[in-house]
């Protein structure tokens, strides 16, 4: 068995997110029907149905559901970036605490505590092109 590398994985990712975005274009700009676009474009006709009638959102995948949405979990990022700038690191707590606020202002019912203890450290490798994780030094003046 030959094993795909995380390269390969993201880019089928990026072609898939490409392939349905081609389609539903074709489909709404050119009035083709969903089953000749979909063939056209190695997609699901249902799949094409379901983000044309924006019954699903057009980034929707299988699976468990992310508390935030992307344009969320951006907001979250300038938050953070912000606070960095000013000298204030966010510790884990008030990153899960701020998570729940924004979940909890757009109506997701969020579960009863707050984010688990590893989303923070999820949301940081989902991000790691603009976040970094570092622990404090604790710096005192010798006598």
């Amino acid at each position: 068995m030959v094993a795909k590398s995380k390269r390969a994985k993201k880019t089928e990712k990026d072609l898939r997110a490409e392939r349905f975005a081609g389609a539903m274009i074709l489909v709404k700009e050119s009035g083709v029907s969903l089953a000749r676009a979909a063939a056209l474009f190695g997609v699901t006709k249902t799949s094409l149905q379901r983000r044309t009638s924006k019954k699903v959102p057009v980034d929707a995948k299988a699976g468990r559901k992310h508390l935030l949405s992307q344009a969320e979990e951006k907001g979250l990022i300038e938050v953070t970036l912000y606070q960095s700038k000013r000298g204030i690191c966010m510790t884990d707590g008030e990153l899960r605490i701020l998570a729940r606020k924004i979940a909890l202002s757009k109506g997701v019912p969020a579960p009863a505590l707050l984010p688990s203890e590893r989303w923070p450290a999820c949301f940081v490798k989902r991000h790691r092109d603009r976040l970094t994780r570092k622990r404090s030094q604790i710096l005192d003046i010798k006598l």
